[in-house]
């Protein structure tokens, strides 16, 4: 049963582990992808970069986004995001242990992604939506497989933390069974000898 349940184990460990990195590498291919497409009206990912971009170093892209407002701030927010979406991916491939803020990042990520497809909802104009094309769906599902690649990771690494001690309890207990089985043997050999030495058996009587 001890090797049974240490199969089914490893299985599962293994399954995690493929697990997040196959989303985080998915996460990271359809992100790529998006700033090749049309995400805003006439702009495509790269240009909507660049608008950020422009906008968070104080360029005024459109004329009325001061630094330090609240548009500012809000733009600048989408570059942070694309950063921090880069060095999230990397950090699912290049270290071993992930704590919850990373996981917080990530959903903060998400989140303000999302911002922009709720503020246009909220506005109630149709004209508006009509804008947002498919590189920004493609964008934003790319922070959303981000999003999912992370508790894979917590889950291959608590199930990483208890392998040692289920691999320990089953090696101790299988020399136990064998040195046991080993010796009923042994044993049963010596005293079939003793019988036939003295005139046990059945024969001798």
């Amino acid at each position: 049963m001890a090797a049974v349940s240490r199969r089914r184990w490893i299985g599962s460990s293994d399954i995690n582990m493929k697990t997040h990195r196959n989303t985080g590498l998915a996460a990271l291919v359809v992100f790529v992808i998006s700033f090749f497409l049309p995400a805003f009206e006439g702009m495509s990912g790269f240009a909507s970069f660049a608008f950020c971009w422009d906008t968070l170093l104080g360029h005024e892209p459109t004329g009325n986004v001061r630094i330090l407002s609240g548009g500012w701030f809000y733009y600048s927010g989408f570059v942070m995001s694309n950063i921090l979406f880069v060095g999230l991916v990397a950090a699912l491939f290049l270290t071993k242990k992930i704590g919850r803020l990373r996981s917080v990042f990530s959903l903060v990520c998400f989140l303000q992604a999302l911002s922009w497809l709720v503020l246009f909802a909220i506005s109630g104009k149709p004209s508006q939506i009509t804008a947002i094309k498919v590189g920004y769906y493609v964008w934003l599902i790319a922070y959303g497989l981000l999003v999912t690649a992370y508790p894979w990771k917590r889950m291959s690494n608590q199930g990483a933390a208890t392998n040692p001690a289920a691999a320990s309890g089953l090696q101790s207990s299988r020399p136990a069974g064998r040195i046991s089985r080993q010796g009923g043997i042994g044993l049963l050999g010596y005293y079939g000898a003793r019988r036939v030495d003295n005139g046990w058996s059945s024969g001798g009587e």
